[in-house]
C-alpha cells in the first residue's frame, strides 16, 4: 500500500462515514418513520413531492459511497492514481477534485463522447 495516499484514504473513510449516515436518515424519511403522511391530501401530495427528492438524494448517495470503496480498494491494491483504461498516471490535480477519479481526464473525455 502506497502510504503517500493517506490522506487520501482518510478523507474518504471519512466521508463514507458521512454518506452511510445520510443514507440511512434519508431511508428513515423515505419510510416516514419519524413523520408518517399528513392526512391532508394537499400535505400528503407535498410529503410524497419530497419522497422523489429523498430517493434521488438516496441514488446519489449511493453511487458516491460505491465510488468512494472502488478507490479505496485501489488504493489497498496499489493501483490508485493510475488510469484504468490507459495504465497512465492520473493527473494529481485530477485526484485533488475527484478523488474518486478511476480514469485520466483524457480517458473520461473520451467515455463522455
Amino acid at each position: 500500500m502506497d502510504s503517500r495516499y493517506d490522506v487520501v484514504r482518510d478523507e474518504l473513510g471519512a466521508r463514507r462515514r458521512q454518506l452511510l449516515g445520510q443514507v440511512g436518515k434519508e431511508e428513515q424519511g423515505l419510510r416516514h418513520q419519524n413523520a408518517p403522511l399528513d392526512p391532508n391530501s394537499i400535505e400528503r401530495a407535498n410529503q410524497l413531492d419530497n419522497d422523489d427528492v429523498l430517493a434521488a438524494l438516496d441514488a446519489s448517495g449511493r453511487q458516491e459511497l460505491i465510488d468512494i470503496s472502488a478507490a479505496l480498494m485501489r488504493i489497498e491494491d496499489g493501483s490508485y492514481g493510475t488510469c484504468a483504461e490507459c495504465d497512465e498516471p492520473i493527473s494529481s490535480a485530477r485526484l485533488k477534485a475527484l478523488p474518486t477519479a478511476a480514469t485520466c481526464v483524457r480517458c473520461a473525455d473520451e467515455a463522455e463522447s
